[in-house]
């Protein structure tokens, strides 16, 4: 069996057995790649040798895949702000490899396991790591005093950690927009697993942990307007990359002046009045910001108001509604009279499924009030609570 079918063969099980890993490693691509020594990935792909994968069993290649996977749902490849890699690659391992084996996984046997650390964050477990001296060379580890097997304990230089390498995402706004993109993952593969009837009782404690993870919706909020609202396309300024070949496209360029701005406000009674004032002042920070006015459309199963507010002008969002929820008559809206957003925030609890038909190509961000398994089906999505 070549590695590919190997890998292929190992994904096909983990579908039939684990679901709920299943689904969060089909998200990601699976390449060959002979420069690294086991297994790697930054949060976009999972890498391996396949020399490396060549010397496992079926049962092995599925732990470790799944052991990836999980780095990447635990934010692992987002979250070692300049500790020691090597160090923060066996924490890692230390962290997950009891997940996988507690799912009833595999593990080559070289894995790191340690029950000191059951239950401890990697953060938690980098700071408990001895520092090695400076002439200890890998592979000369002595019996370890918690009766670990050479290779079970502190490892060694055959030890199979996962190369957890950094996200490429270099902004604090990126990481975030990569942490809610993760967390929908996660629940949907819970959701999944779940319905399976294959999401054993730790795994759901583990995921609400992740789902809880904290993301400053605000800052989220103000990316999201910066980077959609201020860039434009316009045939005004045509892509020169193509006019040689007879295309006359439009280029992307820096818009001073970002244009309509629009937030869709869920009203269906189920928002809680402080969330209003405390959403009101975010918009109040991004109208003055943008120095553009901002266009508010309330919506419970129809529209109920439209309100425009002007840069500097103390906002009060007016709350009209309290009846059911759609989502459909406020992107409709928008359609029918011709609005031209830049950008659209949509401010509601979740709590529908009602979608437009054509979905928009503006650029979406949902802010979901206290619920953390609303998955859209297009748009960017951030819990605020």
């Amino acid at each position: 069996m070549n590695t590919q079918d190997k890998i292929t063969k190992a994904k096909i099980q983990l579908i039939l057995s684990q679901p709920f890993f299943a689904t969060l490693l089909l998200s990601l691509p699976v390449i060959a790649d002979d420069s690294i020594k086991h297994l790697a990935t930054d949060g976009a792909s999972i890498k391996y040798n396949p020399a490396y994968i060549d010397g496992l069993t079926i049962d092995e290649v599925k732990g470790l895949l799944c052991s990836a996977v999980m780095k990447v749902a635990n934010f692992h490849h987002l979250r070692r702000e300049g500790r020691d890699k090597a160090a923060w690659n066996k924490a890692s391992d230390f962290a997950i490899n009891p997940i996988i084996k507690e799912s009833g996984l595999s593990l080559p046997k070289e894995s790191l396991h340690d029950k000191q650390y059951k239950d401890l964050s990697a953060e938690q477990i980098f700071k408990l790591l001895p520092v090695p001296e400076p002439d200890q060379q890998p592979g000369n580890s002595q019996p370890d005093p918690n009766g670990n097997q050479p290779g079970q304990g502190q490892g060694n230089d055959n030890s199979a950690a996962i190369d957890v390498q950094d996200s490429p995402a270099k902004t604090e706004g990126e990481k975030q927009q990569l942490e809610a993109q993760i967390k929908q993952k996660v629940a949907q593969a819970a959701a999944i697993g779940k319905r399976a009837g294959q999401l054993p009782a730790f795994l759901k404690q583990m995921i609400e942990e992740i789902l809880e993870a904290k993301v400053n919706w605000k800052e989220v909020l103000a990316r999201f307007i910066t980077d959609t609202a201020r860039n434009d396309y316009s045939f005004k300024k045509p892509n020169a990359r193509f006019i040689q070949s007879g295309f006359y496209l439009p280029s992307l360029y820096n818009n001073e002046e970002p244009g309509n701005i629009v937030f869709i406000v869920d009203t269906s009674g189920s928002i809680d009045e402080d969330l209003f004032f405390q959403f009101a002042g975010e918009l109040q920070d991004v109208a003055n910001e943008m120095r553009n006015s901002i266009k508010v459309i309330y919506v419970d199963t129809q529209v109920q108001g439209v309100q425009e507010i002007e840069p500097d002008e103390k906002i009060k969002l007016e709350i009209q509604g309290g009846g059911g929820t759609d989502f459909a008559p406020g992107f409709d809206y928008i359609e029918e009279t011709g609005i031209e957003a830049k950008a659209i925030v949509y401010l509601t609890d979740g709590q529908c499924s009602s979608y437009p038909k054509q979905y928009p190509d503006t650029p979406t961000l949902w802010a979901v009030y206290n619920n953390k398994h609303f998955l859209p089906p297009f748009g960017e999505t951030i819990e605020i609570q």
